[in-house]
């Protein structure tokens, strides 16, 4: 599932009001109220207000972010003339890891959880979306998507953290199109392939960095399995998932007045 970046007027509206807690916090803990930058931190404080009261009136519109409008732009383009936006770094040997070591994460879920999931190739879609999850557990109504890691650095940066929004979306995405009440994310830590391995030891080797420190750092066996697992829970939003109905319904109705746009610029 893609996912659309871009803040909505709500995600503006949450912006400021975070700000606005954020300044009263510092306001409260100044010692000595009366001094100018008490009274400086009010001024400041007040625009906020202003600032959040305007946000108020517009935070429920269900207005198409200057993001969404983009990709929508892009996908425009794809539709028309089959032609996508060629990526100026497309990160190869990462996405090629991530494809080619997801049996060996499954197979870790499997000996940590006591399970026998196996790689899920069906894609489901309904009126508004099309998905193929990684694991669908249909005995336990619950849908798991692998990511694996590339090295111990993207690992760890999910440690200590929430789940990410576009992640916690692709969740609620695939609950509704199976129907499931809860989904998990787990991030997979499991060694390169070999072939990978020499493709970067071949690319990198020179770089201040030896042969053996490139596939050092690629190569995990010797870690426990029960550490190279990073498991989030997701429960289902219906309310989420209406809104993200309605941001499509959207979409759909944006997405003709490009060609017109487009064909009254010749």
């Amino acid at each position: 599932m893609t996912e659309v970046s871009g803040k909505s007027p709500l995600d503006h509206w949450q912006d400021a009001c975070d700000l606005l807690a954020e300044e009263e916090a510092k306001y409260e803990a100044m010692p000595n109220k009366k001094l100018i930058p008490a009274q400086k931190k009010l001024l400041k404080i007040a625009d906020v207000k202003l600032k959040v009261a305007e946000l108020s009136l517009t935070k429920d519109d269900d207005v198409l972010s200057e993001g969404c409008k983009n990709y929508l732009v892009n996908l425009y383009g794809w539709i028309k003339y089959k032609k996508w936006t060629a990526p100026e770094n497309s990160g190869y040997n990462k996405s090629v890891k991530g494809t080619s070591v997801e049996g060996l994460s499954i197979e870790m879920i499997n000996k940590l959880d006591g399970t026998n999931y196996s790689k899920n190739e069906e894609k489901f879609t309904n009126d508004y979306l099309i998905g193929c999850p990684d694991i669908v557990d249909a005995e336990g109504k619950m849908v798991i998507d692998v990511k694996s890691s590339w090295n111990i650095e993207s690992f760890l940066s999910n440690v200590n953290k929430e789940l990410s929004k576009n992640y916690w979306w692709q969740m609620q995405g695939y609950m509704a199109l199976l129907d499931f009440k809860k989904a998990e994310v787990n991030f997979c830590l499991v060694t390169t392939p070999e072939h990978i391995i020499q493709s970067e030891i071949d690319k990198r080797v020179g770089e201040n960095y030896s042969a053996e420190e490139i596939r050092d750092n690629l190569v995990f066996d010797n870690i426990p399995e029960s550490e190279r697992r990073l498991r989030f829970v997701v429960e289902r939003d219906d309310e989420a998932i209406e809104k993200l109905y309605k941001r499509i319904r959207k979409c759909r109705e944006y997405l003709p007045s490009i060609e017109q746009l487009h064909l009254g610029m010749k």
